[in-house]
């Protein structure tokens, strides 16, 4: 008898699991990039925000294969180039990438390459949108 009624327990445990994860798979998620920091301003495709005089983009809106990232900005935060198809990428020295600045790109081999070639300025490319291979020219 108290075998039957911790197996019943159980599988009700499990139908109450399997229901409540359905139902929250099914729910529509919010795209985690709605979820950037507040009183950021726009400028052309992108959504940045100054900071004690560092301007760092929080978001590429871009929907081109070619970026010109202007001069001034000197950050870039984790998931600002996510989703895209760049395959041209203007941009100065020095700046500061947070390694997940491309997450979500076909492909996030950029910040690798731009710090180990010393975050020199330059316009980096690769042949297609595929390929995982940056120069800089």
């Amino acid at each position: 008898m108290k075998l039957t009624k911790f197996f019943t327990a159980v599988l009700m445990l499990t139908v109450f699991c399997i229901s409540l994860t359905t139902f929250l798979w099914t729910q529509p998620q919010p795209d985690w990039r709605d979820k950037i920091e507040e009183g950021g301003a726009i400028f052309g495709d992108f959504r940045y925000k100054e900071e004690a005089g560092t301007i760092k983009i929080l978001r590429y809106e871009g929907k081109g294969t070619e970026v010109i990232i202007p001069e001034s900005v000197k950050l870039i935060e984790s998931g600002a180039f996510a989703r895209n198809q760049l395959i041209k990428i203007n941009i100065g020295a020095d700046v500061n990438l947070d390694i997940l600045a491309f997450e979500y790109s076909s492909d996030t081999s950029f910040t690798s390459f731009y710090l180990k070639n010393g975050k020199l300025a330059g316009i980096y490319t690769r042949p297609n949108a595929d390929s995982k291979v940056w120069t800089r020219e």
